[in-house]
């Protein structure tokens, strides 16, 4: 394997990190605006079943496609202090440039 070929793997890896940093918050923003609502209109943090993905289905036809904007609207309203939509935003950032910069390095490795 050629050095581009391992810096590419290597910027993937980090690309990773950055996802799994937004995945994170936003499975905490979900959570902690869980904690407010009924048990009837709970926003299931990730679809892990047919019932979660019928529920993330209602909640997109009920406030438009990009409603998870809206949650993380909501989470600030609620929670002016926090700092977990910034690290939201931040690892989607990070995960989309360090990607694109790996894919770069990837197609003219030769």
């Amino acid at each position: 394997m050629s050095n581009r070929v391992l810096l590419a793997f290597a910027l993937a890896f980090v690309s990773g990190l950055g996802g799994m940093t937004s995945g994170l918050a936003s499975m905490s923003m979900t959570d902690t605006l869980n904690t407010r609502r009924p048990d009837d209109d709970q926003i299931p943090p990730v679809v892990a079943s047919w019932k979660d993905l019928q529920k993330h289905w209602e909640l997109t036809a009920k406030h438009g496609f990009f409603y998870h904007w809206t949650l993380m609207e909501q989470f600030q309203q609620e929670f002016p202090q926090s700092r977990l939509p910034i690290w939201y935003v931040a690892g989607l950032v990070w995960m989309i440039t360090f990607g694109l910069v790996g894919a770069v390095v990837l197609l003219t490795a030769r």
